[in-house]
């Protein structure tokens, strides 16, 4: 089954690729993949290439398989194997290569996708937009530049007041995404329990959907379990390239994502970084956004999607965002990056972490907090969930 070379190089020109596993896998698939990857690569201006792949076998399968067609295809290729995506990401910023990223986790276990990165950026239409760029206020001297990704948040994470060090359980330990929050959060001093990957089967059962995410059950039944029995002070799930985070603790379970991101609006705040402005999705619980507003923070609201936060961040001047999904985006120095890694980090080296969840739920009437208010995605329509947030508005219009 052929493919259009047009339809994959128009599919660049976003977040990169997302399809199913089965589809990217069929030889004809990935010679015309690979083919318009090299193009890609010469139209950019790039001579070398480097493939990397995070820690799933459709990944590692895909990787190898590209490889070859992208080097018959002329360009010069690298391969690197098991960096989550926020090290990928790091990479070409001190390199001048592109960086083409396999990862097997999006709706895991059955799909894949293909990232792409130059510049430090994750590369956004046309451009090299600061999608990726790590952005904590590097030095321009060189010499003084950090060596990795991992000096780098070690860094700025050090720089935020009153810090602590927990016991901290780490689900999918072993994946890109599980192994790159490890060494961020061992670097920071804290210990860790590393806990196992999810499980191999496919069935139906072994996944479910959660905050808007597909997580594997057997990764939060083994994470509740080990904070119920006072093995660890809080966790995180995971996912294979390390761009979703979930936060557990034992008291609450897993900690929604918007709740998460109001936690680090109040971090934040109590820093010396510039916090005027956050984007969140609709999908963010009342409770939630009362809280963040009570921190003096304007707070805007986006479209569902890692490009619609984004979008809105750049439009709006925004210091930080998140979705409910997992995504965490920061702005320093007019730069924007994803950067889920670093929010973990700042998320378990908070002293007042565990004080912040019930002052964040208390911010609303009992009605509208936020268990109130998650909604299954296979459910409802996203659609519906806008008309649902627009009639809200207006009932609180006719209220005042």
């Amino acid at each position: 089954m052929a493919v259009n070379n047009n339809i994959w190089e128009k599919a660049f020109t976003r977040f990169g690729i997302r399809t199913s596993a089965s589809i990217l896998l069929v030889p004809e698939q990935q010679s015309e993949l690979g083919k318009s990857l090299a193009k890609f690569s010469l139209w950019q201006g790039y001579q070398d290439l480097i493939l990397c792949h995070d820690s799933t076998i459709e990944a590692f399968d895909l990787a190898n398989n590209l490889r070859p067609i992208l080097s018959d295809s002329g360009a010069s290729v690298v391969t690197l194997h098991e960096l989550c995506a926020s090290e990928a990401a790091f990479f070409t910023r001190k390199h001048n290569v592109l960086v083409v990223y396999i990862t097997g986790s999006h709706e895991a276990p059955t799909a894949c996708g293909v990232k792409l990165f130059a510049n430090g950026s994750q590369i956004v239409g046309t451009d090299l937009n600061p999608l990726h760029r790590f952005l904590t206020g590097i030095s321009v001297n060189p010499e003084f530049e950090p060596s990795d990704y991992f000096s780098v948040v070690q860094r700025f994470v050090k720089k935020l007041p009153r810090l602590t060090k927990r016991r901290v359980a780490v689900s999918n330990s072993s994946s890109a995404g599980g192994r790159a929050l490890c060494r961020v959060l061992s670097d920071l001093g804290h210990s860790i329990l590393e806990l196992g990957r999810p499980l191999p089967s496919k069935s139906s059962d072994s996944w479910e959907e959660k905050y808007a995410s597909t997580w594997s059950i057997s990764q939060v039944t083994e994470l509740t379990e080990a904070l119920q029995q006072g093995k660890a002070d809080i966790g995180f799930v995971v996912d294979e390239d390390g761009d979703r985070i979930v936060l557990a603790m034992p008291q609450y379970g897993l900690i929604p994502c918007d709740e998460m991101g109001a936690a680090l609006v109040k971090t934040l705040k109590q820093s010396k970084i510039k916090l005027d402005r956050v984007v969140c999705d609709f999908r963010t619980s009342p409770s939630t956004q009362n809280f963040i507003r009570r921190q003096g923070t304007q707070l805007l609201i986006s479209e569902i999607g890692r490009d619609a936060v984004v979008n809105c961040m750049m439009g709006a001047s925004c210091d930080f965002g998140f979705e409910i999904s997992g995504h965490f985006f920061f702005r320093i120095s007019g730069t924007i990056a994803v950067d889920s890694i670093l929010a973990a980090g700042i998320l378990a080296s908070t002293s007042n972490l565990i004080n912040y969840i019930p002052s964040i739920r208390a911010s609303s009437p009992l009605c509208s907090r936020a268990g109130e208010y998650r909604i299954e995605v296979q459910d409802v329509q996203p659609e519906k969930l806008a008309l649902d947030a627009v009639i809200q508005v207006l009932d609180r219009k006719k209220l005042n």
